[in-house]
């Protein structure tokens, strides 16, 4: 398991054994570390407030340190609040203290940014992907989806869903919904969105993948 945390320290931790040990602890960052994700091939992705991008690789002479693959991949200023990756883990996506969401995508053994999303008036909080659709959470109290255009092309704005009171911090994407179980995976997709009021909403978003 990986955790980041304000004290600027990535951390791994063994869950295996049942003790649940810390097997490596380092500074990471200048600043407050605000998110990772984990690709299916164990690479590590780390933001920071510090605006950078981070991504580790396991040493594959020693399975537990882990150093920096190359340069960060980017700066994204101000802060870098949320991180996702697609399901085959080769983009990532990045949203920041700016409102702006950033794509980044493998090139010639580099990560290169692709696209910026722009549409939220405040921080991106929280992000998720799910198959050809990508949603944000942000400060300005709004969930917004994005859906990518047929052929691989770039991301545009199908839908800004308003009723939160405060901030929304944090979402969870799953395909399927509706009462009849012949809905389930017919274009329907149901977001839980969590917000710093207290309260999870439930939505079920048509039409869409």
């Amino acid at each position: 398991m990986y955790s980041v945390s304000w004290d600027k320290t990535l951390k791994i931790w063994d869950l295996s054994s049942g003790n649940n040990w810390c097997l490596e602890s380092f500074n990471a960052h200048e600043d407050a570390i605000n998110a990772v994700v984990v690709s299916d091939d164990g690479v590590v992705y780390t933001a920071s407030a510090d605006g950078c991008i981070k991504v580790w690789k396991m040493d594959g002479d020693d399975k537990v340190k882990h150093y920096v693959l190359g340069s960060m991949i980017g700066k994204q200023k101000p802060a870098v609040n949320a991180l996702a990756l697609n399901g085959h883990g080769t983009v990532l996506f990045s949203g920041g203290s700016d409102g702006t969401i950033c794509q980044w995508e493998e090139k010639e053994n580099d990560i290169v940014l692709k696209e910026t999303l722009r549409g939220h008036s405040g921080a991106i909080l929280c992000l998720v992907n799910l198959d050809d659709l990508l949603v944000s959470g942000s400060s300005d109290l709004t969930v917004r989806i994005w859906q990518r255009e047929k052929g691989g092309g770039g991301y545009c704005c199908r839908g800004v869903l308003e009723g939160h009171e405060k901030p929304v911090k944090s979402l969870v994407a799953i395909s399927g919904g509706g009462e009849d179980d012949d809905e389930v995976g017919d274009g329907i997709v149901t977001l839980f969105s969590g917000s710093l009021d207290g309260e999870i909403r439930v939505w079920e978003v048509f039409g869409l993948v």
